[in-house]
This record gives structure tokens, sequence and C-alpha cells, in this order.
């Protein structure tokens, strides 16, 4: 029997299996906090007992209607799940029963050990010694169960004045961007390409959310990455789509229009994750990269396969390439990562990456008063500031390939 739950953040439906009563998932769509109710509760869905995030908000920055996502369908040859014990409960639960967890909390420390110990359970998976990051990724060859384009709806949309749809190459697909231009400006200017949430581009992506960059003057690239709205290719959540981010980077980075060495990205969510990613490959011609709500964990891809959003055999191996968790030694440009202090499902995950080597030279964490969307504003703003402060204490660096 399937237990029907609905996010209290975004309102997206879910239908779950029975054996998950009592325990948590986490939103596909904008990574909140799922409490299922137990299988013997009555439970109304605006019950705020049920849940751990603020009342239900949808998944739309305000004023934007919230899109359609695809309700995926269910593959019968996708294995069952051996428990529906999530690992982090079973890590604390081992933990609690040997006592260990109270005597780590009172010496102020246990948090950090108990987060560190789930992700080793969940698996992290280091870079071969030799190799970078971008090698071993590379040579990583994903193992797909799931064929097709991104898992949500969109609309065909025109873009307005001063916004332009052009064509961009990667990995011998020709993908679909929008690129806005400051009217009346001849000479090169600044740029931010800004990876948008969810799986599925639409014009307030770049409209409305990136409107503190086009009012400060900077060319603003919004592509639509492989399997989305439209294009070819297939979704691979955080893996191929970070190789097309590249290529729309290195795209802009060679138009005239575009001040060389002084390119930056950001993403929200999904965006915020291929951001974050993003900050680990060579030949990326940026300045450095910042996200809203993207430092993503193993266990954000154990969840989601309940939901069955994960189109990859779902091994250590291959969440872990698709990870900014892990690596952050290997960033390659200075990470700027915004958290919402309502956003708890990133709490964790950030906590472990600032305790990293090399977290103090490459990353930086910003906790931003907010949940998952209200704290995108502010924080998207506190890194125009930062990207203003690089143009006005450094020469023009020309980084394009």
């Amino acid at each position: 029997m399937a237990l029907e739950v609905e996010c209290p953040n975004c309102g997206h439906p879910y239908k779950v299996k029975d054996e998950l009563a009592g325990r948590k998932m986490r939103c596909r769509e904008c990574s909140a906090v799922i409490s299922v109710p137990a299988a013997d509760d009555d439970f109304d869905l605006a019950d705020e007992e049920l849940v751990e995030e603020a009342p239900k908000r949808r998944a739309r920055s305000a004023g934007l209607p919230a899109p359609s996502p695809a309700k995926p369908k269910k593959d019968k040859s996708r294995k069952k799940s051996q428990s529906g014990m999530s690992t982090t409960t079973k890590v604390v639960l081992g933990l609690a029963a040997s006592g260990l967890v109270c005597v780590l909390l009172c010496c102020g420390w246990g948090y950090w050990v108990v987060s560190r110990f789930r992700h080793q359970i969940a698996g992290d998976v280091p870079v071969p010694a030799g190799q970078t990051f971008d090698q071993w990724r590379a040579g990583f060859q994903t193992k797909l169960i799931k064929v097709g384009p991104a898992p949500q709806e969109y609309d065909l949309e025109t873009p307005p004045t001063n916004v332009q749809e052009i064509l961009y190459p990667s990995a011998g697909r020709i993908l679909k961007a929008w690129v806005y231009r400051p009217p009346g400006v001849e000479d090169p200017r600044p740029a931010l390409v800004f990876f948008h949430g969810g799986f599925a581009f639409g014009s307030g992506d770049l409209l409305e959310t990136c409107v503190p960059f086009m009012d400060a003057g900077y060319v603003v690239m919004a592509p639509m990455l492989r399997g989305e709205n439209g294009n070819p290719g297939n979704y691979e959540l955080f893996l191929g789509e970070v190789d097309d981010a590249r290529a729309a980077t290195q795209w802009l980075a060679q138009q005239p229009y575009v001040e060389k060495g002084r390119i930056y990205t950001f993403g929200h969510s999904i965006g915020g994750g291929v951001s974050a990613v993003l900050g680990l490959l060579n030949d990326v011609p940026i300045r450095h990269s910042g996200s809203s709500g993207g430092l993503y964990d193993h266990t954000t891809f154990l969840a989601w396969q309940i939901d069955q959003t994960v189109p990859f055999e779902n091994t250590p191996a291959e969440r872990s390439v698709r990870l900014l968790l892990g690596h952050v030694n290997h960033l390659q440009h200075h990470h700027y990562a915004y958290i919402g202090t309502e956003d708890e499902g990133f709490h964790d995950s950030a906590e472990s990456m600032q305790q990293e080597a090399g977290a103090a030279e490459k990353l930086t964490v910003k906790m931003i008063p907010g949940d998952h969307f209200t704290s995108f504003d502010p924080a998207i703003r506190d890194y125009l500031q930062i990207a203003e402060q690089d143009r006005a204490l450094t020469a023009p660096i020309d980084t394009a390939p």
C-alpha cells in the first residue's frame, strides 16, 4: 500500500512505499525534508505536526507560476531496496545503541563525527592518487538505468528584447541558451552564467532571477543543458550536464562583447549543484563560482531514488563523481556556497565540506536568513558584491580557452 505525502515546501505530491512510514525523505524538486507519517496515523497533509519545514510554499520564485513536473514513470526493472531504513538512520541507531552518541555530543564535536561517519558509510569515493578530479571524471563510465529527457515539463518561450536565444556546442550536441546583453553598451562587459533550479528552464530563471546582475550591466547567459527544454541528450543528473555547463562558459568567453577574465557562475538548487561541481573541472574560464542551496551529498541521491529521480546505478562511485563533497581540495576556483538558515537539508553537507582539506582556501560557506527559496535573493545580491569587489581589486586576465 502506497502512502500519499506532499512536500511542505513546494507542494509536490509523492506516493511512497509503506515501509518508509515514520521516516524522512528529501523532495526531488526543492530538496526540502519531508516527514512520512506512520502508516497507522490519521493525518492531514496540512497538519503542521507532520512537517519540519516552514509552511507550504510553491516552487517558483514570487510572481512566477510553478512548473508542472513530469511524473516519472515507474521502472519495473529497478531492484527494490534491501531495506526501507536509510543509511543515516542505521548509523544513528547503531551509535545510539552503544551510547556513543551521548558521549560525543557531550564533547561538543559529536555532530561532526556522526556527520562524517554517515558520509563514509554512504560511500565517499576519493579521486585516485596521482589524478585530478577532472581526469578521474573523464575516465568514468556512468551506467544509466533510465534513458531519456529531464523529468520536468517545459514551455516553448520566445526571448524578449535584449535577450537572444543562441546555440552552443557540447560533446557533439547543439544546445540552447538565452543570453542577455545590456542595451546601448558597446564595450565588453563582465558576465554571469546562471544555472537554473529544477530540471527545466523558464523565462523567469533569467528575467527575474538574474535582475541584480542585469541591472549592474553584466552579460547574463542562462544555458539549457542536455535533455532539457527539447535539447538532445539524456538526463544524467550532475554528470553530463556539468560538461554542458563548461561548454556554455567556454562559448561565452569567446564572445567579443564579454570582458575576458571577468566571467562568474551561479546557480540555485539543482543549478547550484551544477555550479559547485563545475568548479572542480579544468579549462573553465571563470574567476570563481557560487551556489544557493546546492551543496548536495550522498543522502540526496538515496532519497531521490524513492521517487525514481536518479537515472543512474546508485553506487558510491556514481554519486561521488557528481558531488563537490569529498573533493573540495580539487576545486580549481574558489566557490561561494550560500545556505538558508531554514534550509536544514543542506546544513550537514555544508559543515562536512568545511572540514575537508583545502576548504579554507577554496570554499566559503555563507548562511543566509530564510529557506530554500527566500534565501536566494539575498544570496545572489551578496555574490554580486563579491564579483564587483573582484573586478575592482584585480586586473583583467585573459582566461579564454
